[in-house]
């Protein structure tokens, strides 16, 4: 098992033995700069939701590794509903047909 920490604001990733041995540290600017800050965490640790502001209508599924973080899929909420409704109206119209 090992523990995992970030940094938010320095955007690094620390992974830790459970005796509290240090085993990497890695920056993750990048995936910080495409998919925003970290806002939940799933409850076994492994998984991570990232948003860019309060106001954006997409996230971020991210998976922590020890080989790092890897954004797993964006999901724009916004466009899923926007294309539900638009499936909706068509079987909508095909059914009064």
């Amino acid at each position: 098992m090992f523990i995992f920490c970030l940094n938010i604001d320095f955007q690094k990733l620390y992974i830790y033995t459970e005796t509290g041995i240090l085993l990497a540290r890695m920056l993750y600017k990048e995936l910080a700069e495409e998919c925003g800050k970290p806002i939940e965490v799933s409850d076994n640790g492994r998984y991570l939701i990232f948003k860019k502001s309060e106001l954006s209508t997409e996230i971020s599924l991210v998976e922590i590794t020890l080989n790092g973080l890897h954004l797993l899929k964006k999901i724009d909420f916004k466009k899923e509903v926007l294309n539900k409704i638009k499936e909706k109206e068509t079987q909508d119209v095909q059914n009064y047909k």
